[in-house]
């Protein structure tokens, strides 16, 4: 009878052991997913803010063309 209940209790234990085993194999395997988001999202971030700063560059370069522009149409119109 105690060999019996022995036996149930190291069945149980080898079942909970290899549901640890299981579980830590999915928590690894999210945490590498994870890592691997995370990597995505900053190389998503890097380039947005790239395209950010290379389009205020290019808005500043056409305002200050427009600027020169019309400095130069004035200088003109008054000069004449």
């Amino acid at each position: 009878m105690i060999d019996d209940y022995v036996n149930m209790l190291q069945d149980e234990l080898d079942y909970s052991n290899e549901e640890v085993i299981k579980l830590e194999k999915q928590v690894s395997n999210t945490q590498k997913d994870l890592q691997e988001k995370t990597i995505e999202e900053k190389t998503w971030g890097n380039l947005k803010e790239k395209k950010q700063l290379l389009f205020q560059e290019k808005s500043k370069l056409e305002e200050q063309a427009k600027l020169d522009d019309l400095v130069s149409s004035r200088y003109y119109y008054s000069t004449r």
